[in-house]
C-alpha cells in the first residue's frame, strides 16, 4: 500500500518528503529484547534507514529525525534506546549525543541516495509562548550548535518546526527571527513547518491559561497567526509550508466530548469548507509575489 501511495502522490511531479525514519527511540521487541551489541544494534539502524531510503527512490527528501530532542528532553529511558549504539546508557546521554545521532542518520540517507534532502524536524522549537517549551528551545539550539562545531551542517538542507499553537498564546515574532538568525549562524535554514492553531478554550498542551487570556476574538486571532506565521516563512525564504498531515484534521474537528477535539485549527471547517484564514494566507502570499 506505501508503494501505490508513493507512486500516486508523485505521478504529476509534485515533491514527496519521507517521515519516520528516526522517530523518538524503541524499536521492535526483537530488538530491544535481543542483548545485542553496540556494533550489531548501529549495523541494524543502519540497515532500517538505508533500506527504506533505497525501497523509494522516488522520494528525495527525508527526514532523518522527528521530535528527537523532545525525547532527549523527556529523559524517559525507552526513548534513549538508541544510543546504545555509541555504547551509552540511558542516563549517561548527552547532548553530544544526540547532535552525533542526527549526524550519523544523515550520513547514512546520503550514502543510500546522495542527491536526498535530508530535514531534521522538531515540535516546540520557535514558540516562545507556550510555557513547557523553553527545555525543548534550548535543548534544540545546543545540538544545532554542536553539529555545526564538528563541521556537519552541511549534511542537513533545513529544519521543519512542528507549530501545535493556541490562539492564547500568540506569537514572539521578534524572539523567533532572533532564534532563527541563530539557526543561520550555524549553518542551518528554515524549511517548513507542520502547523496547527487551536481556537479552543484548551491549549494542545491542556493548559486553560495563556498570555493573552480573556483579551482576543479566537478566530480573529487564528487569522492574525496564520499570517504572521505565513510572513516569517516568506521572509525566511522558507521553501514550504505546511499544516499537519490529513490525519491530523479528521482528528482535531469536533470529535468526541473532550473540548480539545472541538478547536478547528486547520485552515479548513469541519465540512472541509475554506475558512477565514484560508483567505489570509493566499492574501498573503498574493502580496509577496
Amino acid at each position: 500500500m506505501i508503494r501505490q501511495v508513493t507512486i500516486a502522490s508523485v505521478n504529476e511531479n509534485p515533491k514527496m518528503r519521507g517521515l519516520w525514519l528516526m522517530h523518538l527511540g524503541n524499536g521492535l521487541d526483537s530488538i530491544i529484547k535481543g542483548s545485542f551489541s553496540s556494533q550489531e544494534l548501529s549495523i541494524i539502524l543502519e540497515f532500517i534507514i538505508k533500506s527504506i531510503v533505497l525501497s523509494f527512490p522516488e522520494i528525495n527528501r527525508w527526514d532523518a529525525t522527528d521530535e528527537l530532542v523532545n525525547a532527549y528532553v523527556t529523559e524517559e529511558p525507552d526513548l534513549r534506546f538508541w544510543y546504545q549504539i555509541f555504547g551509552k546508557s540511558p542516563a549517561q546521554t548527552s547532548i553530544s549525543d544526540v547532535a552525533d545521532l542526527m549526524i550519523v542518520i544523515a550520513q547514512w540517507i546520503k550514502e543510500a541516495n546522495q542527491n536526498a534532502e535530508v530535514i531534521i524536524t522538531e515540535d516546540a522549537i520557535l514558540d516562545f509562548n507556550n510555557a513547557y517549551a523553553p527545555w525543548s528551545i534550548n535543548a534544540f539550539n545546543d545540538v544545532l550548535e554542536n553539529i555545526s562545531s564538528k563541521s556537519q551542517a552541511h549534511l542537513f538542507k533545513g529544519i521543519d518546526c512542528e507549530f501545535n499553537l493556541w490562539v492564547y498564546d500568540g506569537l514572539d515574532i521578534e524572539k523567533m527571527k532572533a532564534n532563527l538568525d541563530k539557526w543561520n549562524n550555524w549553518g542551518f535554514h528554515l524549511y517548513g513547518s507542520e502547523t496547527m492553531i487551536v481556537t479552543g478554550d484548551t491549549s494542545i498542551q491542556r493548559r486553560t491559561s495563556g498570555i493573552l487570556s480573556g483579551k482576543v476574538d479566537p478566530i480573529e486571532q487564528q487569522d492574525l497567526m496564520y499570517k504572521q506565521l505565513f510572513q516569517f516563512y516568506l521572509d525566511a525564504q522558507a521553501p514550504t509550508f505546511g499544516f499537519g498531515e490529513l490525519g491530523d484534521m479528521d482528528n482535531w474537528l469536533e470529535m468526541g466530548d473532550d473540548p480539545l477535539y472541538n478547536t478547528a485549527p486547520g485552515i479548513f471547517d469541519v465540512n472541509y469548507r475554506k475558512k477565514s484564514c484560508y483567505f489570509v494566507l493566499a492574501k498573503t502570499l498574493f502580496e509577496n509575489l
